[in-house]
């Protein structure tokens, strides 16, 4: 195939629809070109859409990404933007430094010390001291249950991730 003659998603689709529904289907091309999301209405509309595996809880790496999530759940797949919709309850976060061997403190008393995720921008850094002596860890308030977010959406590629599960919290 030369470079000039790259596959066209429309000319398939075109084709597909052709033969599938003949005499019908220039008005069916007008509302699948008219959807956001043309292969997913063709296969509608031809019967062979099937909806992916959607793990019931999200991975490890999604898990990762937002620490500040508790209590994620499915709510809905939009199969149009190939995104899970999920609620969760918020938990406050704090990136910290703070010397190795010392105790870890309570989030409500994370006050004293300043919120860095890299060590550059840290006081110990700029006065000196090494970072192999020092650890960043994340402190973890108790989750807000009072609230309960409904409107996030996120991949369903990291959703379901390498299928390695979030650890109870």
């Amino acid at each position: 195939m030369k470079n000039s003659e790259q596959i066209n998603p429309d000319n398939i689709i075109k084709a597909l629809i052709i033969e599938k529904f003949g005499d019908n289907s220039s008005s069916i091309l007008e509302i699948i070109r008219a959807t956001e999301n043309p292969i997913i209405a063709t296969e509608i509309a031809c019967n062979i859409y099937k909806e992916p595996v959607i793990a019931d809880e999200p991975s490890a790496d999604f898990c990762k990404s937002n620490k500040g999530k508790h209590n994620v759940e499915f709510v809905s797949f939009d199969k149009w933007q190939n995104q899970i919709n999920y609620k969760y309850n918020p938990i406050n976060t704090k990136d910290i430094w703070i010397k190795r061997g010392d105790e870890l403190p309570a989030f409500k008393d994370c006050k004293n010390y300043a919120d860095h995720y890299w060590w550059d921008d840290t006081p110990m850094h700029k006065d000196g001291e090494s970072k192999d002596d020092y650890q960043r860890i994340t402190i973890k308030d108790k989750p807000d249950m009072s609230k309960e977010y409904t409107a996030y959406t996120t991949d369903i590629s990291l959703w379901n991730g390498n299928h390695y599960r979030c650890l109870p919290q």
